[in-house]
């Protein structure tokens, strides 16, 4: 490869993994072009080594592989900047130009902000000022990755609460809705739909901002986001049509939280989540009937169901991708 050609290779590198960076870790919605289809590429990998479930290494290896992507592509990229002149780097007491190695090395520790001593020194003042890029940049990126990296922590830990906070309310869909009755309606559960409306929110926007989230899957039920939230949105579906009329919330009580979580499927629907050929089953009406609550026929109960089957098919395929069976859902007790 020519000088020229060297440089302009080089300089395409560099500014690639810059921008994928910076949309990254930076950009407000989804990950860079090449990170991202990281991401989803390990994923994938760990899904099938783990039996069609990811394994707790997953996330943690998605934000490695990342780092390792933008650091090794400014890396070849800034040695291919330095290669386009062999008298870009040379020993400063003999003036012999550096070897390919050799300009390797320094690339790796001027990136890395190490210094060079005595060994090399830049063969002009321009490659000095270029040498001065590489170091800020490696100090940018290594800033950047650090502060990502932790805001993902953070973002993990709320998913992870989120879920315990629904658990909280009831294990399965049906443990929501009767928990709740008091034998003569819903008292308080208003005040912790609403509460959750916020939490919901949140989670669906750090989705957009740290796409690493979704590939951090928790081993147990009660603290998986994906089952517990599509638990809380059954929950939701039973209180909307499947309790009788003149028992059920103000649709003010319950439609806020159930647009939040649409908005949620629709975050993940972009990137991550395929919705489910067909619709799951309708959540059962009779543990609801078994405490007093009143209850819609079943035909009736299927009709409104079925005219959220769109929604129903996004939510099995959330609880899918998890690696887990839409049945989980009614098992509280289900874990690894």
């Amino acid at each position: 490869m020519s000088g020229l050609w060297a440089g302009v290779v080089g300089g395409a590198l560099v500014a690639l993994a810059l921008v994928d960076a910076l949309w990254t870790t930076v950009a407000p919605r989804g990950a860079g072009p090449v990170s991202g289809r990281i991401g989803r590429g390990v994923y994938a990998l760990a899904k099938a080594v783990g039996g069609g479930r990811a394994p707790g290494w997953t996330g943690p290896t998605v934000l490695v592989a990342a780092f390792l992507w933008w650091v090794g592509a400014l890396w070849l990229g800034w040695w291919l900047v330095f290669s386009a002149d062999p008298a870009s780097i040379v020993d400063p007491k003999t003036g012999a130009p550096a070897d390919g190695w050799s300009r390797a090395y320094v690339v790796g520790t001027y990136l890395s902000t190490l210094g060079l001593g005595a060994l090399w020194a830049p063969g002009s003042g321009a490659w000095g000022v270029v040498a001065s890029a590489v170091a800020l940049n490696g100090f940018a990126v290594v800033t950047l990755v650090v502060t990502y990296v932790l805001q993902v922590v953070g973002a993990v830990t709320g998913a992870r609460q989120l879920a315990g906070v629904v658990h909280g309310l009831g294990a399965t869909p049906q443990a929501v809705v009767t928990g709740a009755w008091t034998g003569s309606g819903f008292d308080g559960l208003a005040t912790h739909l609403a509460n959750l409306v916020p939490l919901v929110e949140a989670h669906g926007r750090r989705h957009e901002a740290y796409p690493a989230l979704h590939f951090f899957q928790s081993r147990e039920r009660r603290t998986s986001a994906p089952v517990m939230l599509a638990a809380l949105d059954e929950a939701l579906l039973l209180l909307a049509q499947g309790v009788a009329p003149e028992a059920r919330m103000a649709p003010a009580e319950v439609e806020p939280l159930r647009r939040v979580l649409g908005a949620y499927l629709d975050t993940l629907g972009t990137s991550f989540v395929d919705p489910a050929d067909v619709a799951p089953e309708a959540p059962a009406l009779e543990p609801l009937a078994a405490v007093g609550v009143p209850v819609v026929g079943a035909e009736a109960f299927a009709r409104a169901a079925d005219g959220d089957r769109q929604r129903r098919r996004r939510l099995l395929g959330l609880v899918r991708d998890a690696g887990r069976a839409w049945g989980d859902l009614a098992h509280p007790d289900a874990r690894s």
